[in-house]
């Protein structure tokens, strides 16, 4: 067995031949974005400033639209969250030029004093990290993600941001607000603490105990809307004495939000009710608006005379857009936000097939790949957790309703007939093979019959190792946390298990995806970076070497070309590569290009890779698979690239270009300055040089290294994380 890691200047150090031209970064080589479609996940936080909406949408992460022209709305800023596979409760409060995100258990600052161009400033890590909806100073107010709970933070310090007291009788916060010296939280009724103490909140009034499902303070006036019983209106200009003065009678009540004294109030899929509260102690009914709004209705928002709406997850659309110029008579201006939460990708001959698990599934049109266009997706709320295709019908695995068939005929309209469904059947992945569909939920392989594609019927049930990954050549493969395994589809009713291949072990190892050439299979392995694998004998798959580092997620092959997905822990500069694998088992990197989306998929087609994100597909022209030869690239700069893995335990390695022969120094420093490692003190000809640096004598810590050549001197930062 021949085991190769592909160190010094092989492939480990590919990541840093994006750096190339006068040691400045290049997004691409050898492959260009050519077409794309853009998705939305949904809505999970709106906030408008002035023209600009900012909207956060689960793995879409933060979005910026600019509204000053209403019929058309464009999005002129962008930051992705962590791209796990699903986040909720994202929250987004923007402040003085400042965007405070959360999600999960890590929190951002972003500067968005350009909104073209959001700049994080700030992230800090908390388990559980409270939705921050207030700034006071160095202390922020921050809500449960779950609970909407109401706690004091301490963020004088964002590299140690913490917890530092709750609010005694909060049991829940919809708004927070200062009034006057006090602080003002809405949510069951209204409540005013002191916090000239942080760490110490004191209770000084309190009115009303209706609990609330959003709030807005305008003036004087705080106004919260409740579960069942309309919205409330509380007179604060006394903070001591909050006083309860009118109500509106809307019933059960969503998100509110208040503009040209008019008050908005939604109403889930019936729209939004309109009062005006020019006199808030005497608010009058203005009408209601039919529009099919978020189910849970809190996301509404307005700005001078437009007010954003977050959509039904039903439509095609996340937001609409409405003037409300005349608030008796709001008029719908536009929608925007096209929904989509992607999975992965099926190609059928020039049609292909995306998987949503928010709206089933999209039809692609292939036909012209530099101009991808979608032709439709299913009515309705399907959820596809994964897809097939065979002929003009297309099968998904729905968590809810079991394995389901459409009829594709007419790509605009896809047709559902029917599902395959008993208690307690969830389907995972599925894939299809010959006249069969093969799909498990947990260790159950079911094989499905294609006989009539229009109606797919159960044959067989089978345990299995693993989950279905795709069938080649008449094989099953499936994967396991650490391994694959292959059955033999000579009989396809009734695979036969021929053999497994353990791969080695990394801490968070995980299968995500495999890809096939000749008689060897890439194993896109996680934190394993690629694993290749010989599987010229099917019976004894071995391992015979591996590429790429760590965090791939999604891969792709087609003749001699290799494609992966692959980005660092902290989620910036992941990379799509492209790789000559002439030789399958030295793959040779041949190119790049550089995206801030989380890969799902990716397939190849033609001279083309398409790529799924949850937020995007995307199409790139790709000169190896065109015929077109990537040109050697010499250096001609004194560069010293940043080391690569880091952080890193225990080696890294070390890369520089030189422009002329003579003597280089390259030396390793610990943060007081001492004297670690000479790596190089020697002379070296012009161009490219790397060096392994082992760090296993040392302890943890930040470390420098230094290059000297000449009249040149350049220093990096590197991380040694045991």
């Amino acid at each position: 067995m021949r085991m190769v890691r592909l160190s010094m200047c092989g492939l480990i150090i590919m990541l840093f031949l994006a750096v190339w031209n006068v040691g400045q970064a290049q997004d691409s080589l050898g492959m260009s974005c050519v077409s794309n479609l853009d998705y939305w996940s949904g809505v999970d936080d709106l906030q408008m400033v002035d023209s600009l909406a900012y909207i956060s949408s689960d793995c879409s992460g933060l979005r910026i639209m600019d509204l000053s022209d209403p019929v058309n709305p464009v999005e002129i800023g962008r930051s992705p969250w962590s791209p796990w596979n699903y986040l909720e409760n994202l929250g987004v409060y923007v402040k003085d030029s400042l965007a405070y995100l959360t999600y999960d258990n890590e929190g951002r600052v972003l500067d968005v004093s350009d909104p073209t161009h959001p700049t994080e400033i700030h992230h800090w890590y908390l388990d559980q990290t409270p939705i921050i909806r207030f700034r006071y100073g160095n202390v922020a107010v921050g809500l449960s993600q779950e609970t909407r709970y109401p706690y004091l933070m301490d963020i004088s310090d964002w590299n140690n941001v913490q917890i530092i007291s709750d609010f005694p009788d909060a049991w829940i916060a919809q708004m927070v607000e200062m009034v006057g010296d006090y602080l003002c939280i809405a949510g069951e009724g209204v409540k005013m603490y002191d916090i000239s103490d942080p760490w110490n909140p004191v209770l000084v009034a309190s009115v009303g105990e209706y609990i609330g499902g959003s709030a807005a303070l305008s003036g004087y006036y705080v106004y919260l809307s409740t579960l069942d019983d309309g919205v409330h209106i509380y007179d604060v200009s006394d903070p001591l004495y909050p006083v309860n003065v009118s109500s509106c009678d809307s019933g059960d009540c969503g998100g509110i939000t208040l503009a040209n004294s008019h008050l908005f109030i939604s109403k889930g899929d019936w729209g939004f009710d309109n009062w005006d509260i020019t006199d808030p102690t005497n608010p009058l009914f203005s009408g209601t608006y039919a529009l099919p709004l978020d189910w849970g209705g809190y996301f509404i928002a307005s700005s001078g005379n437009l007010l954003c709406a977050a959509l039904d997850h039903s439509q095609d659309q996340s937001v609409a857009l409405l003037d409300i110029s005349n608030p008796a008579s709001p008029v719908e201006i536009s929608r925007f936000g096209k929904r989509g939460f992607l999975g992965c990708l099926v190609i059928d001959g020039t049609i292909g097939y995306l998987s949503d698990i928010r709206a089933g599934f999209h039809v692609i049109d292939l036909t012209e790949p530099s101009q991808v266009i979608e032709l439709g997706r299913p009515l309705g709320f399907v959820e596809f957790r994964d897809i097939a295709a065979h002929g003009n019908y297309v099968y998904g695995a729905d968590w809810y309703n079991g394995l389901v068939t459409y009829n594709v005929v007419n790509p605009a309209n896809p047709e559902s007939l029917n599902c395959w469904y008993l208690g307690g059947y969830y389907p995972f992945m599925i894939c299809a093979g010959g006249d069969y569909i093969y799909a498990t939920q947990g260790g159950i392989l079911d094989i499905f019959s294609l006989a009539n594609p229009a109606a797919p019927v159960l044959l067989d049930s089978i345990e299995v190792n693993g989950g279905v990954l795709r069938v080649s050549n008449d094989y099953l493969y499936t994967r396991g946390i650490d391994r694959i395994f292959i059955y033999s589809l000579v009989n396809p009713t009734n695979p036969l298990f021929l053999g497994s291949c353990i791969l080695p072990s990394y801490w968070g190892g995980l299968v995500r995806d495999i890809a096939f050439a000749g008689h060897y299979a890439y194993v896109a392995y996680y934190e394993g970076g690629v694993q290749i694998i010989d599987i010229a004998n099917p019976e004894h798959p071995t391992v015979v070497g591996s590429t790429g580092g760590s965090y791939v997620t999604a891969i792709a092959a087609s003749g001699n070309t290799l494609a992966f997905y692959q980005r660092p822990l902290n989620y910036l500069q992941a990379m799509i590569y492209i790789m000559d694998i002439s030789d399958p088992v030295y793959p040779r990197y041949i190119g790049h290009y550089n995206i801030i989306e989380e890969m799902r998929d990716m397939e190849i087609f033609g001279s083309y890779l398409l790529t799924v994100s949850p937020s995007k597909l995307a199409v790139y022209q790709v000169d190896a698979l065109s015929g077109v030869q990537t040109p050697e690239v010499t250096p001609h700069e004194f560069v010293l690239y940043p080391c690569y893995p880091n952080p890193f335990n225990p080696s890294t390695v070390i890369r520089f270009s030189l422009p002329n022969t003579g003597h280089a120094k390259l030396t390793v420093y610990d943060v007081t300055g001492r004297q670690v490692k000479v790596l190089t003190n020697e002379v070296l000809n012009a161009g490219e040089h790397c060096v392994t640096f082992d760090g296993s004598a040392l302890s943890s810590g930040v470390y420098f290294v230094r290059l000297e050549a000449g009249h040149h001197v350049q220093t990096e930062k590197m991380v040694l994380l045991k």
